[in-house]
């Protein structure tokens, strides 16, 4: 059985914004999705706010989400749009009561919500044990992705077509299996946690010893190129030198390194989301892109829109939701 969930990305502040248009849109969006249902033979299993749940027991459920997408991008949404929507699949066991389904393998499918931009299609490999890609389709390894809640790691792709649209984004950080001993105990909130946890249950800081980000003093810090002061008297962070760095939460003790993981510095409490906002240079200027965000990226108390980066300078004040920063040049 596979399972599918949807979501509309960046949804709560288009309601805040667009509440009259925003009704039409979710419906014209739920008739796409349940049309498509029908065509390839999956189930609604319920709504989920401003998405789905759905299974496919002998449907084509990668062709589907293809024509939802391609439905999507193609459909003019008038003053809200572009509409980006997630899909995330999996494929296992489930214990049906009465109309809904419960199990592992159900709540690992919703937790890949996290790691699935607006337009995108992304699929754990148990998937393409039992379903064909559609014809033109090609994948790309986002590697091992530990999600939020769910013990074993899974191993992700993400679904690219010629018919859809295509949105760079960095590339996400495995994890291996050796990421290195577990604590037990959550540093940040106390929860006891189950043996071989990767995140908090309660709280999602990551769980590996000496996971945390890199504060200003060894000479590696004062290298940095740049710098971002906690406001108003909070430790300096350094930014790797990666020319292109994600802003959120979890993934800190993971290689890659481009990757900031600001959970130590108060991120959980303030609103981060997982991937927040990426800063990156383009011709020699330094650039602040929100990613979607629950709770919005603003520099100087300006608040961005989803996906169009502004510059920013020494001085500024980046904030991530509630986190306030001030951007400084490295030593």
């Amino acid at each position: 059985m596979i399972f599918l969930f949807t979501d509309i990305e960046n949804s709560t502040p288009l309601w805040e914004q667009y509440t009259d248009s925003m009704w039409k849109v979710l419906n014209r969006h739920d008739t796409i999705l349940q049309e498509a249902l029908e065509q390839y033979g999956g189930v609604m299993v319920k709504h989920t706010g401003d998405g789905i749940f759905a299974i496919f027991e002998d449907g084509d459920a990668l062709e589907y989400s293809v024509e939802v997408q391609r439905r999507i991008q193609q459909e003019d949404w008038g003053i809200v749009g572009p509409l980006l929507v997630r899909v995330v699949l999996h494929a296992g066991q489930a214990r049906r009561m009465g109309n809904d389904y419960f199990g592992p393998d159900v709540n690992t499918t919703a937790r890949l919500l996290s790691i699935c931009r607006g337009g995108e299609i992304v699929l754990t490999e148990r998937v393409l044990k039992v379903c064909s890609l559609p014809t033109g389709a090609s994948l790309v390894d986002l590697g091992h992705q530990p999600l939020r809640g769910v013990s074993e790691v899974q191993h992700v792709y993400l679904l690219r077509h010629p018919d859809l649209l295509v949105r760079e984004t960095p590339p996400f950080v495995s994890v291996s299996s050796v990421a290195g001993p577990l604590q037990t105990k959550c540093p940040a909130c106390g929860t006891n946690n189950l043996p071989n946890t990767l995140f908090c249950e309660t709280c999602g800081h990551d769980l590996h010893v000496g996971a945390s980000v890199t504060f200003l003093g060894s000479r590696q810090e004062e290298e940095a190129k740049w710098l971002l002061q906690v406001l108003p008297y909070g430790p300096t962070v350094r930014v790797p030198n990666t020319g292109e760095v994600v802003f959120g939460r979890g993934s800190t003790g993971l290689p890659g390194g481009g990757f900031l993981n600001l959970e130590p510095v108060g991120g959980l409490m303030a609103g981060v989301s997982r991937r927040h906002a990426r800063l990156f240079e383009h011709q020699g200027q330094l650039y602040l892109e929100d990613l979607g965000s629950t709770n919005g990226s603003y520099v100087n108390d300006k608040r961005l829109r989803p996906y169009e980066p502004i510059p920013v300078r020494p001085g500024d004040i980046i904030s991530l939701g509630l986190l306030r920063m001030r951007l400084l040049e490295g030593k």
